[in-house]
């Protein structure tokens, strides 16, 4: 991109999917968030595989350059997310339904680390220099504590929503990171390691 004169570069990693095929599946979607009609999906599930779903699409949103949808799912009677490049096929129902007024997406979203809202947990971590610097720069979630140490380390503090992707984010740290609290999380993270290591043989 080039700004007055000035090159301007984004690096980032491209999503694999067939951009003409999403950007109808947004525009539909959309359309069906606006007029309050349900829509059939036949989708993949990381968990349970290909269903067919009934959704009740309330809110897009885009996350790591990929798109999603937040909607009421019928087979689950839960608001779940659902990334669009999983979307096997869809259809707009002509069937309308109620909107909750009482959804809000910030709220829904609030103090997730990622888009997982698996389970929350109040997570305690040492994060030693350089890292340290690196999870300064950002607001990971709301309700953030961060203390300086001496050494250039940090003690990061906050209640997080979505372990999976808490485990993720530690684990991404390396040996630059120190669980405090809670013990569940050490051990977790103790036995993904683990794992990783029995691909070995």
């Amino acid at each position: 991109i080039n700004t007055f004169g000035l090159e301007h570069y984004v690096k980032n990693i491209k999503p694999n999917y067939d951009f003409n095929k999403e950007c109808k599946t947004w525009l539909d979607i959309n359309a069906a968030i606006i007029s309050k009609n349900k829509v059939n999906l036949k989708y993949l599930s990381l968990n349970t595989g290909l269903s067919i779903r009934t959704v009740r699409p309330y809110a897009l949103f885009e996350y790591k350059g990929s798109a999603y949808m937040i909607a009421y799912c019928e087979l689950r009677n839960a608001y779940r997310e659902f990334k669009l490049s999983r979307i096997y096929k869809y259809e707009i129902l002509k069937d309308k339904f109620e909107r909750n007024k009482n959804f809000n997406v910030k709220e829904y979203m609030k103090n997730c680390i990622g888009i997982y809202k698996d389970k929350e947990m109040h997570v305690k971590l040492r994060i030693k220099y350089p890292m340290s610097q690196i999870v300064k720069e950002k607001i990971w979630v709301d309700n953030q504590k961060i203390i300086d140490n001496d050494d250039n380390s940090i003690i990061y503090e906050a209640t997080m929503g979505g372990l999976t992707e808490i485990k993720s984010w530690i684990l991404s740290m390396g040996s630059n990171v120190e669980v405090l609290e809670p013990d569940s999380l050490k051990d977790l993270i103790k036995e993904e390691i683990q794992n990783m290591l029995l691909w070995e043989d």
